[in-house]
């Protein structure tokens, strides 16, 4: 949430010729809904079920850089998609300030944002979540640390697949 996943997921896909979907958009493509009004009006837990048909969907395809929401490795189904199969993970991190920094701003636009009126109370959330995701976070293949600029994530991205032997480049 808020790490420029879809950034960084469109980036690497050039660098490296790979097709490129953000998982939130395909649904939003695939439904013709926003995220946002199947959270407000079919709830959380349709979305997950949406979510995890197109996540499988996406993963039973080609060679794909697939930017997922933050709430996605979370799922069971989805974790075990992502972690079990021939995917490399990686996992943006950032401090809670910088994140909630970030999304402040665009926090009428997240679902799971709406509401935080205030910094103080946005932190304590993100604190919230990141305390309940990381676990499942940290079982990414690789972990880049507070990285801010795109083209410097997408080359330790690529020294990393390359150091792995995971591409030929």
């Amino acid at each position: 949430m808020g790490s420029g996943k879809t950034t960084v997921a469109i980036h690497l896909a050039n660098a490296l010729r790979l097709h490129q979907v953000d998982l939130d958009t395909k649904i939003e493509a695939q439904t013709g809904i926003t995220v946002r009004k199947i959270f407000e009006e079919q709830g959380e837990a349709r979305f997950r079920k949406i979510e995890s048909q197109m996540l499988k969907e996406i993963l039973e395809g080609q060679p794909t850089v697939v930017a997922l929401g933050g709430g996605t490795p979370i799922q069971e189904e989805n974790s075990k998609l992502i972690f079990n199969q021939d995917c490399i993970t990686i996992y943006l991190k950032y401090n809670s300030k910088i994140l909630t920094n970030r999304l402040f701003k665009h926090r009428t636009k997240r679902p799971l944002l709406i509401g935080y009126n205030t910094i103080e109370k946005l932190q304590a959330f993100i604190n919230l979540k990141m305390e309940g995701r990381s676990s499942h976070y940290e079982k990414a293949n690789f972990i880049i640390q507070d990285e801010t600029n795109i083209n410097q994530t997408s080359k330790l991205i690529i020294n990393y697949l390359k150091f792995n032997d995971l591409i030929d480049q």
